[in-house]
């Protein structure tokens, strides 16, 4: 468990760049994701009467 830890640590700390970009990838992935949840539904457009 210890070894495993220390050796994504130390792939981190060697590919920086990597991980950043993998972020990056992951994160817009979310956002595309949350967009696609967050197209207009019925449920959601329906307003109360002032």
């Amino acid at each position: 468990m210890e070894l495993e830890s220390s050796r994504s640590l130390l792939l981190f700390f060697l590919f920086p760049n990597l991980a950043l970009v993998l972020l990056k990838i992951a994160s817009n992935r979310l956002k595309m994701a949350l967009a696609k949840m967050n197209q207009p539904s019925p449920i959601l457009t329906i307003q109360p009467p002032d």
